[in-house]
């Protein structure tokens, strides 16, 4: 991966960060707000593979962390697995085809196991807080926003660094 591909990729979480703290988050959806940053870091990692998926997952992961009062690197593991799971699917960009299928649910799937992933380690960790019927809800909900962001975001990302590799050509 090139230098600029780095910069963008890290432009575009920054952004779905800063969209998720002041737009997404207030929108007051049911089952909780849909994750912009999960979207767009599962995006990544369809288009680049498993390896680059893990950075970006950890990346996003730990900005998230950052933000939040939970105990610190819990978000960056789960999203860790989840985009290096993501980047298995569809390894290097190259989905079947042009069907947006593969992407929609690998990113609604994948989403609501990163939530659960997320809760699981708070288990182990013993800081567990909520009942699990609403962690279940918010997997559920993370999973249909995630599914129906998900052909907006991968296109616009697919686009964005398709752009990037024909500008360096």
């Amino acid at each position: 991966m090139t230098g600029r591909r780095h910069v963008l990729a890290a432009v575009l979480v920054i952004t779905a960060l800063l969209l998720q703290l002041v737009l997404v988050n207030g929108l007051g959806l049911p089952g909780g707000p849909p994750n912009l940053v999960l979207a767009v870091v599962l995006a990544l990692a369809l288009v680049d593979g498993p390896g680059p998926g893990m950075a970006y997952g950890f990346a996003g992961g730990l900005l998230g962390d950052a933000l939040s009062s939970h105990a610190f690197g819990r978000l960056a593991l789960a999203w860790t697995v989840a985009c290096y799971l993501a980047g298995l699917v569809a390894p290097s960009g190259r989905l079947g085809g042009r069907s947006l299928a593969v992407p929609v649910a690998a990113t609604g799937v994948l989403s609501g196991l990163a939530t659960l992933g997320f809760a699981a380690l708070a288990v182990v960790a013993g800081s567990a807080h909520e009942a699990s019927t609403r962690i279940v809800v918010q997997a559920v909900a993370v999973s249909i926003y995630g599914a129906i962001m998900a052909p907006f975001v991968y296109l616009f990302v697919r686009f964005l660094l398709g752009r990037l590799e024909v500008a360096r050509a």
